[in-house]
């Protein structure tokens, strides 16, 4: 009995011990880690590194990353050297590698090796202070260094302050044990566990680095300010081109006591509203009902019937035919619960055809000024395109973060398009929000290494947005877009505005005009303060409609509201269908910190 309880505590023993995490060290340890760094008045920072390791199996060498820009700027490693082994120098993702030692040899034990090489940086954008922000040992080691020794050699030995950060990257844990002696700071025998580094922040009176370069890449900066110039010369052509051709030509409203033009109500929709909705379907239904098609039957659950009357001919379009007959495709008789389910497909058809009815004479923009406002649109395009290449290139994972500004462009102007032809205000405002937001997010996480300045950035997506606005207001319209739509708002405003005696007269010479008439105020959204008109006008209903009045009698308004209501459940049928179907801050110098791992250096290595 005890052997056996012997042998499940083992068991039990050997489960709990494989299920506890084991560290991953390297196949190294470090025994000792010296740096130091020598800053010169250009702000090159030359840095020799000494590392004793002790492989405890058999590697090629040690293949040391350098990060190649830190938490706040870009910098430039130059001039490696390796004493007294071979090596290679690999270029990775924000990353140098130096691979040292030999394919065809092999070491074991201790080993030595001293690295040196340069970090050219530019001038630093803090307007106070020169800094100096280094991480001499970095967070990526897997081994603990047994002893980390830091030497800093600075120009000038007047230093403002200094911060020493220990930990994991991001950690702001600080650290006491750094002396300052004249123009040295060192640091001796400090402890490092897997995973933690050491980070220097200094800071140094303003123009100790007066000698540093303005840029790292005077080339590329002058390639961005062309970039710049090209969006503001594109965006001052948009805004000439617009001034000599893309004018409209003022809309004066006219008188109207019917839809102009022979208009359906989904027409009428796109023409007002710039868009074709759900809603004008429920109009339509109403429009060939009151042009005697069908009948509308209304029940007490307030679901309603249709029955056709007569079937559709040519003097309707050829897409208004089409819908109807597959409204009753099923019979003669259809229920709403069987328009709600079987309809959309073919309601969805309407709002496309109604669109596509203005074209050729009923063109509402002139094809030239569209040409021209394609084009000048794309020139304006080019420049944020230019500049996420640009940065693509740049940056091997960051730069897709460099498309963003060319993204931001080109939605952001097919919102100015929707707001031009009518649309909300609101989605461009959201988009412009969103835009410049996200333009930020790119320029943060892309730590300005290239181009050096996200301003520039914006200024080019500016520039193009400004271009993007006014290439889309040379989308003139045609004659007929400019009459039609006067037309259409002179119609409008008699449905607010008019007079009882003059729609007595109206009634007098057609008795079914506010019938003929209601579905055309149902897309202007004015059904209400029409109907109200024709209180005591209208006192039966049309021969098609039979609706529930619960005991109460026939009223234009009370027939008017409850089949908006009725039709308000169709609507939010189709439009949850259609929705379902369709399915940080400016850089400005240092931000006055650090952090462990975030300065320049630092990085780590691995066996090979």
């Amino acid at each position: 009995m005890f052997k056996s309880s012997s042998k499940l505590l083992v068991c039990l023993a050997a489960v709990m011990l494989a299920a506890v995490p084991a560290q991953a060290y390297e196949s190294f340890s470090i025994d000792n880690y010296s740096v130091e760094i020598t800053v010169d008045e250009a702000r090159v920072h030359h840095v020799r590194e000494e590392l004793d390791l002790d492989y405890t199996r058999e590697s090629h060498g040690l293949l040391r990353e350098i990060p190649l820009s830190s938490s706040q700027e870009p910098y430039i490693i130059d001039n490696v050297r390796v004493d007294g082994d071979p090596f290679k120098l690999e270029r990775g993702d924000n990353v140098l590698g130096v691979r040292i030692g030999d394919i065809d040899r092999y070491v074991r034990g201790p080993k030595s090796y001293i690295l040196e090489y340069d970090m050219v940086y530019a001038r630093d954008r803090d307007k106070e202070n020169d800094i100096v922000y280094v991480t001499p040992i970095g967070t990526e080691w897997d081994t603990p260094v047994k002893s980390a020794s830091v030497k800093i050699v600075l120009p000038v030995d007047s230093v403002k302050s200094l911060t020493v950060y220990r930990g994991g990257y991001g950690s702001g844990e600080k650290m006491t044990g750094a002396v300052v002696n004249g123009n040295t700071i060192t640091l001796d025998n400090v402890y490092l566990n897997s995973g933690e580094g050491l980070t220097f922040y200094v800071e140094l009176p303003e123009g100790t680095f007066a000698s540093a370069p303005r840029s790292l890449a005077p080339k590329r900066d002058i390639l961005m300010l062309a970039l710049i110039a090209l969006s503001a010369l594109m965006a001052v052509l948009a805004f000439i081109r617009w001034l000599k051709i893309g004018k409209d030509d003022r809309i004066v409203p006219t008188v109207e006591f019917y839809s102009p033009d022979e208009m359906n109500p989904a027409e009428m929709s796109y023409i007002v509203n710039n868009k074709v909705d759900v809603s004008s379907i429920s109009a339509m239904i109403f429009f060939w009902a009151s042009r005697g098609y069908m009948s509308y039957s209304e029940n007490e659950d307030k679901s309603f019937e249709l029955k056709k009357m007569r079937d559709m001919g040519p003097e309707r379009p050829e897409y208004e035919q089409r819908a109807f007959k597959a409204l009753f495709a099923s019979g003669d008789t259809v229920t709403s619960k069987q328009i709600e389910n079987d309809y959309f497909d073919e309601a969805q058809s309407v709002t496309v055809n109604a669109v596509e009815c203005f074209r050729g004479d009923r063109a509402l923009e002139q094809s030239v000024n569209a040409k021209a406002s394609m084009i000048q649109m794309a020139l304006c395009l080019l420049p944020p395109l230019l500049y996420g290449i640009l940065a693509a290139s740049e940056i091997e994972f960051f730069g897709i973060f460099g498309l963003i500004p060319t993204v931001i462009v080109y939605a952001l102007t097919f919102a100015l398009i929707q707001r031009r032809n009518g649309g909300k205000i609101l989605p461009a405002a959201l988009v412009f929000l969103a835009g410049i937001g996200s333009g930020l997010l790119a320029s943060r996480l892309m730590e300005a290494r290239f181009f050096a300045s996200q301003l520039r950035c914006l200024a080019i997506v500016g520039f193009s947005i400004i271009g993007g606005f006014f290439a889309a207001l040379i989308r003139r319209r045609t004659d007929y877009a400019t009459n039609i739509i006067g037309r259409c708002q002179g119609f409008r405003d008699f449905l607010l505005t008019a007079e009882k005696d003059k729609l007595e007269a109206l009634v007098e010479e057609n008795p079914s005009y506010f019938f003929d008439t209601l579905p055309f105020a149902f897309v202007l959204g004015v059904t209400d303060v029409w109907a109200k008109k024709f209180e005591g006008l209208i006192k039966e209903p049309p021969s098609w409609y039979h609706g529930y009045y619960g005991g109460y009698p026939f009223t234009p308004l009370y027939m008017t509201q409850s089949v908006v209501k009725t039709y308000s459940g169709l609507n939010k049928v189709y439009s949850q269908r259609a929705v379902k179907n369709s399915s940080g801050s400016f850089g400005g110098g240092f931000r006055g910190g650090g952090f462990s791992g975030g300065g320049g250096g630092g990085g780590g290595g691995s066996a090979w």
